[in-house]
């Protein structure tokens, strides 16, 4: 069990830290967290995501039981978005705060680090879950976040919701993927299968890197420990108290309910950084959120793993 473990946890966090110390002994420059961070969004994540949905028999899935545990977790982050309201009005907390606390507790990095691990914990199974997890979450919580982030924002840097969604290249791929089988398109030749299999491969250890290369640049002197440390508390207890309940209430049970409760587990995601930049909102808050919230997660995917396991 030990091993399984570790099989579960080293492969996720040990590339994290692998990014990290490339950074530090000065393998690779600050450039190279853009360039790894767009490589893994752009292209190899969305590689992953259409290669496991078109690996598996997904036409007639997403229309039953999937359903309960994609609109379950759905649901179970709402919720979290609604307890947080009354504090979006108290003026006795800071603006930047109010303005990104719903972010940096709901917007989990589902795909930089979700993924991976549901790929080295559950296979190409769980890759599904955590593919079609993702999407919902992502579109969903950016789309709260950047409506709350617009309530609080000078007119001249508010975003359009739609347009930033329509950009998001994991809702293309989820897309293509689920209606690929639905519609009987034409297989891929067996050399597009190795090609987009290879893109595949390297989403996980690409996105991984460049996580653990971001938090290098993350300056601690710089933080707001104690709200850091309890919104980074908050960030892995609620959602996930909250996924485990709903879930169980709804019948899901197995991988789909561990695939979830692990998603919802997640650390703060790095694009709650980009825009807490672009508002000028939080940005100090968020980078601190995003480094804690990694270690924070780190005990609770281990937890998960181990009750998995037995």
């Amino acid at each position: 069990m030990l091993s399984a473990l570790l099989s579960s946890i080293v492969p996720t966090f040990g590339i994290i830290a692998i990014g990290w110390l490339c950074r530090h002994v000065k393998i690779w420059g600050k450039s190279s967290v853009g360039v790894m961070n767009s490589y893994a969004y752009y292209i190899a994540l969305p590689a992953l995501i259409f290669y496991a949905l078109i690996t598996t028999d997904i036409s007639g899935r997403v229309l039953s039981e999937d359903l309960k545990l994609l609109g379950g977790v759905l649901l179970a982050h709402l919720i979290i978005v609604v307890l947080l309201l009354p504090f979006l009005a108290m003026k006795k907390i800071k603006k930047s705060t109010r303005a990104t606390l719903p972010m940096l507790i709901t917007f989990g990095s589902t795909a930089y680090l979700g993924i991976p691990y549901a790929r080295f914990t559950f296979g190409n199974e769980g890759v599904v879950y955590a593919s079609l997890l993702s999407v919902v979450l992502v579109v969903v919580m950016l789309f709260v976040s950047i409506v709350v982030l617009n309530q609080f924002s000078k007119s001249s840097i508010k975003k359009d919701v739609l347009h930033t969604m329509l950009e998001l290249p994991f809702l293309w791929a989820v897309l293509l993927g689920v209606l690929w089988p639905i519609f009987s398109f034409p297989e891929l030749p067996a050399f597009a299968m190795s090609f987009i299999q290879i893109l595949s491969d390297s989403a996980g250890p690409t996105a991984l890197l460049g996580l653990g290369a971001f938090l290098f640049d993350i300056k601690p002197k710089q933080i707001p420990w104690i709200p850091t440390i309890t919104i980074s508390l908050l960030k892995v207890v609620l959602p996930t108290l909250a996924t485990v309940i709903v879930l169980q209430l709804l019948g899901v049970t197995g991988v789909p309910l561990f695939v979830g409760t692990a998603m919802a587990a997640t650390s703060t995601a790095v694009t709650a950084f980009i825009l807490s930049g672009q508002y000028k909102l939080g940005q100090k808050l968020t980078a601190g959120v995003i480094l804690v919230s990694v270690f924070t997660s780190l005990i609770a995917l281990t937890i998960i793993s181990a009750v998995w396991l037995a």
